[in-house]
């Protein structure tokens, strides 16, 4: 996952850091809440969507 710098128009936009964590397969939406950022993490690469598949959020550190 990378963090990106926005130009105050939020029309360019800069990598700062990028974030590693095992837990993600396919992070899709970011939400920030207090000091952690919650993940969706889908896994269609490896599977494809089924009825049998779970997902999960996971929760990081805000960097």
């Amino acid at each position: 996952m990378a963090v990106l710098r926005l130009s105050t128009a939020g029309t360019d936009g800069r990598v700062v850091q990028r974030v590693k964590d095992p837990r993600l397969a396919l992070p899709t939406t970011v939400a920030a809440f207090g000091s952690r950022l919650y993940l969706s993490n889908i896994r269609f690469f490896a599977t494809g969507p089924t009825p049998g598949i779970s997902y999960n959020a996971v929760a990081i550190p805000r960097p």
